[in-house]
């Protein structure tokens, strides 16, 4: 399967955005555990 050159863009942004949620976590001391693994559930789910 091959993708093409707006898949790999939009793949690559989704992949982006998630590593920034994960930087925010990290920097993050005022969101409690429950929230972040909501957070983290949803993450990789696609849009409905």
């Amino acid at each position: 399967m091959k993708l093409s050159e707006d898949e790999v863009k939009n793949l690559d942004n989704y992949f982006y955005a998630n590593r920034l949620i994960i930087e925010c976590k990290n920097a993050a001391v005022r969101v409690s555990q429950k929230t972040w693994k909501e957070i983290e559930s949803r993450m990789l789910l696609p849009r409905p």
